[in-house]
């Protein structure tokens, strides 16, 4: 007596509340796994007056059902299992089918077994095929299940090779793109008979989805599970994919994987939406993304002149936005894409593209400068003392620098200006407004950079102390107190 027995009343009950648009997919592929197949022909048809459907799929595979005993034996060995580009795995997709029947036959090269309404099982090895196998089921299902049924087949993509109709009618498969090599995760069965995982090399299909459908993932031109994250095409894997055990979806890393490996080829073709969407995002998480589909995924998020603010070079960050560059927050990417970003290059920081440029300068002596420089840096030490009782140095230099002149925070503060950018007519008498001018502007990066508030603070408190130091006698007749 057998160890171990199967109550069909149990496994159906398992079943009730899956889609039963399973049943054409197993049905559909056991015919697609065998050897030399090249039609299929699919049948729905809802039974008279009964809340039940009669589904046939016949096909003409040479061979037909080998192993006979495989039509009605839970987890028989098969020999699809070593074979990573065969859809079967445990002799039990067909098994679920007949557990949710009413009653079936399956005829083929090797004989026909009856699964009669009543619970039996008939084997008559006479009664045969020349060639293919016909599966006729008879299920419980509402009118809506057959319609979901027959939009479920039409979504299927089988190889050219392959003759697909149902209900007589031809089935089209959507536009193919393109297809791609890539290293991704499968199952099969090793030399010692163990199911394992691997990485193998394999062929994904890229499909433009017809108007109107959900981007699915396919497993050898069937629908596992849709894709949620905003893709723009049906991506079919010509090997097994490591499915859950309902055999409708994969993880995560799976998704991620595949999703990094499309990219790799097909960043280029994005649209600047397309690359906004979050199954980019998911995929530029992926240690599998190249530098090259990085670099290009940021260029069409953030635009061909892009920095990453450097917190400790403010000044770099104002001078980008000045030249109209964006800015990519840090929260915009996760830290995994940011670790991709860094290795790609593919954002520089703002301190790098806009950083003080470090040159030769030459400070100039006193004895260089003239009588109007002079008068400039003692103006500025005056506004500066007078201002905020702020004590600092003035200097003046020679430099490429592209910088006209700068700020320097230390113990003491120091003002520079460079000769060489202003020029000598700067430096003249009667250019007196620009020259304060330039005094005010340095000054208020005492208190900040050019986009911050307290900057405009300063420039603002700054020019009041002005006022009231040198202009106060034009107002000296009005009395605000009157």
């Amino acid at each position: 007596m057998s160890w171990f027995e199967v109550d069909k009343g149990g496994l159906q009950q398992l079943l009730e509340g899956k889609d039963k648009s399973f049943v054409i997919r197993e049905l559909v592929q056991n015919a697609l796994d065998e050897p030399g197949i090249s039609e299929i022909d699919v049948e729905i048809a809802g039974v008279p007056n009964k809340p039940l459907a009669r589904i046939k799929v016949r096909d003409d595979a040479p061979e037909g059902f080998y192993d006979l005993r495989h039509a009605y034996t839970l987890y028989a060995k098969t020999r699809k299992r070593p074979d990573p580009e065969k859809r079967g795995r445990f002799n039990l997709g067909e098994k679920q089918v007949l557990a949710i029947a009413k009653e079936a036959r399956i005829t083929t090269t090797t004989g026909t077994v009856d699964f009669r309404a009543n619970g039996d099982r008939a084997v008559r090895r006479t009664e045969v095929t020349d060639q293919g196998s016909l599966i006729d089921v008879i299920l419980p299902v509402t009118r809506g299940e057959i319609t979901e049924m027959f939009a479920a087949v039409k979504t299927f993509i089988v190889p050219k090779a392959v003759k697909f109709t149902v209900n007589g009618n031809l089935i089209i498969p959507p536009e193919m793109i393109t297809s791609i090599t890539a290293t991704l995760t499968t199952e099969n069965e090793d030399t010692q008979g163990q199911w394992r995982r691997s990485q193998r090399k394999t062929t994904v299909e890229v499909y433009k989805p017809a108007t109107g459908a959900k981007p699915m993932l396919y497993e050898l031109g069937l629908p596992v599970v849709e894709l949620e994250g905003g893709d723009p095409w049906h991506l079919n894997v010509m090997q097994r994919v490591p499915l859950n055990s309902d055999r409708d979806n994969v993880s995560p890393a799976f998704i991620r994987d595949l999703r990094a490996e499309v990219l790799n080829t097909l960043a280029g073709t994005l649209t600047e939406d397309q690359a906004a969407e979050s199954w980019v995002s998911d995929a530029t998480d992926d240690e599998r993304i190249t530098p090259k589909a990085v670099r290009t995924i940021v260029t069409k998020k953030f635009g061909e002149n892009a920095v990453v603010a450097d917190p400790n070079d403010p000044l770099s960050r104002e001078r980008a936005i000045q030249a109209g560059y964006t800015i990519v927050p840090a929260r915009s990417m996760s830290a995994a894409t940011w670790a991709n970003v860094r290795k790609a290059e593919a954002v520089p920081s703002s301190s790098a593209a806009f950083g003080s440029i470090e040159v030769g300068a030459t400070v100039l002596g006193t004895e260089e400068c003239t009588k109007v420089m002079l008068a400039v840096a003692e103006m500025a030490r005056r506004i500066a003392d007078n201002v905020w009782r702020l004590k600092i140095n003035v200097q003046f230099y020679r430099s490429e620098a592209t910088t006209q002149a700068d700020w320097t925070v230390g113990t003491t503060p120091t003002m520079g200006f460079n000769t060489t950018r202003l020029g000598t007519k700067w430096f003249s008498a009667s250019n007196l407004d620009d020259q304060v001018a330039l005094i005010i502007h340095e000054l208020g990066h005492h208190r900040g950079g050019h986009l911050d508030a307290r900057y405009i603070q300063a420039l603002c408190e700054i020019g009041a102390t002005l006022f009231g130091m040198e202009r106060w006698g034009m107002l000296h007749d009005i009395n605000p107190t009157a």
